[in-house]
């Protein structure tokens, strides 16, 4: 007896959408002769607090990445010469980042 074993491999991505569509579960009795109600559909239900966050998410989705009134008076300032930068200030920024990045 010739017995031999294929291996076979499945194309399988676990990324793709599942095209086929299941078919709602419906329980049946066996006594009532399989005609038992539809068990209704199961629901998901969100605190206020997860709502809240949602929508803050939402709305820093929707702010733009760059602020463009300040950078157009940022360059007026420049352009004018009245934009002066306190350099003092400037490198006591640098240096708290720079200690909150290492301790961070």
């Amino acid at each position: 007896m010739d017995i031999s074993i294929k291996k076979t491999r499945m194309n399988v991505n676990p990324y793709a959408v599942d095209s086929v569509k299941q078919k709602p579960f419906k329980e049946t009795d066996a006594s009532s002769g399989g005609n038992a109600p539809e068990r209704p559909p199961d629901t998901v239900s969100f605190s206020a607090e997860a709502e809240l966050i949602r929508d803050a998410g939402r709305r820093i989705k929707a702010m733009p990445d760059v602020r463009e009134d300040v950078v157009v008076d940022i360059k007026k300032r420049i352009d004018t010469g009245s934009y002066k930068i306190d350099y003092d200030k400037l490198a006591s920024k640098m240096v708290r980042e720079t200690l909150l990045d290492v301790s961070g």
